[in-house]
């Protein structure tokens, strides 16, 4: 019996679970520009045309080959375009890419920075500004929760 295997965006891989033990002979692949990923979260218009882009572009170029890695499709798309690449056709930097690093497990060093939070930066530029009753309140409220948050 065929398969039927959705393919997102995002997940332009021959490395997807959802591809273990597909049969290239019987299954189908759905590569599918869904609503809901492009609007479970505010994304600049500009950036969902290149992510439906893509996908197109990756499923015509995949067509006949043996192994599906994006990082040939971006190869091939630099030395199309010359984008990142020197006037003798090589790689900007004499690496096509990163990847091989990035793969590696991180050791721990450096620690990992603590995530970004505007709001949280904006108050403490401005936790000195503020009047004694203002950060009092700020601080027990801020207990309240910690001592509270399973209830909530």
């Amino acid at each position: 019996m065929a398969n039927l295997i959705l393919m997102l965006g995002d997940q332009l891989s021959h490395q997807l679970s959802a591809l273990e033990g597909a049969d290239k002979d019987n299954d189908r692949v759905v590569m599918a520009e869904v609503h809901d990923e492009a609007s479970y979260t505010n994304h600049h218009k500009k950036k969902l045309i290149y992510i439906f882009s893509v996908m197109r572009h990756f499923a015509d170029w995949t067509e006949g080959r043996k192994q599906l890695r994006m990082e040939f499709f971006y190869r091939e798309m630099r030395k199309k375009t010359g984008l990142l690449m020197t006037p003798e056709g090589k790689p900007e930097g004499g690496q096509w890419n990163f990847d091989s690093d990035n793969r590696k497990k991180w050791s721990g060093k450096p620690p990992a920075p603590a995530p970004f939070n505007p709001r949280m930066a904006m108050m403490y530029r401005n936790w000195d500004k503020q009047p004694d009753e203002r950060r009092r309140a700020i601080l027990s409220r801020g207990e309240w929760l910690l001592a509270n948050l399973e209830q909530l």
